[in-house]
């Protein structure tokens, strides 16, 4: 079986990450995709935060906590749980804001004959200054964007090295990624195994209502209870019984 080469540039695997597999065969491809996105994972996990200066000049950081993978290539990746992922034309590393939450794009060209794209689904993050869970794709994507000034985007920063132990699962919401009888085809949700082995506690308090001026912010209590770590396949199993029921 072919291997996944050596990965020690994000910017470099963003840009062309099928040429980390060391085939140029389909099958083969297709069976190292998984080694591929997990090897990815642990690089944004353990490697790098994400960076923004806030209108006021405040630095802030966040670690990526959970983050699902989506890459669609004509004539290799064109399966039905590759196709779950909006097109885009987009510069490697770039922040892409769309319907469901905000990705980290892969190098996309949709103008092209042999077109590809994809990109980083983030669902959960972890304030570094407060420590707090922010757990959703919806909420990521609030937060990161109701801090970014004008015309400004994040950007993903560099950290000296911390370990994390990575776990895998189904993709939110991807129903594809188990078959009729609830076998598991595709893992390509990768998580951190919290410290404590709870994802549960953390509280936000941030809303956003608007005035005149634009949006603020209003505190209010709101217990984030999506865990990525819950049986997501059993939740799926359900949905299409309940879907079968007369």
């Amino acid at each position: 079986m072919n291997k996944i080469k050596e990965i020690t540039e994000l910017r470099a695997v963003l840009e062309n990450p099928l040429d980390y597999i060391d085939s140029s065969d389909k099958e083969d491809i297709i069976s190292q995709i998984p080694n591929l996105f997990r090897k990815i994972a642990e690089l944004l996990f353990e490697r790098y935060d994400i960076f923004i200066c806030d209108s006021k000049g405040k630095e802030h950081f966040y670690s990526l906590a959970e983050i699902e993978f989506y890459y669609h290539k004509k004539g290799i990746l064109d399966r039905d749980v590759d196709n779950c992922v909006y097109p885009r034309t987009c510069e490697a590393g770039k922040f892409l804001w769309h319907d469901t939450g905000v990705d980290i794009c892969f190098k996309s060209e949709c103008d092209i004959e042999n077109y590809y794209f994809g990109g980083i689904l983030i669902r959960s993050l972890i304030d570094k200054e407060s420590k707090q869970i922010i757990g959703g794709p919806g909420r990521c994507a609030n937060e990161l964007a109701f801090l970014c000034k004008a015309g400004d985007t994040p950007h993903l920063t560099p950290k000296k090295k911390e370990k994390k132990i990575v776990c895998k699962t189904i993709r939110q919401g991807i129903d594809c990624d188990v078959d009729k009888d609830g076998k598991v085809k595709v893992e390509y949700c990768f998580f951190i195994e919290m410290k404590d082995g709870n994802w549960n506690r953390t509280k936000e308090t941030i809303k956003m209502k608007s005035d005149f001026k634009g949006y603020i912010r209003d505190k209010v209590t709101y217990y984030y209870a999506d865990n990525p770590e819950s049986n997501r396949i059993e939740k799926l199993m359900k949905k299409r019984m309940d879907k079968g029921k007369i």
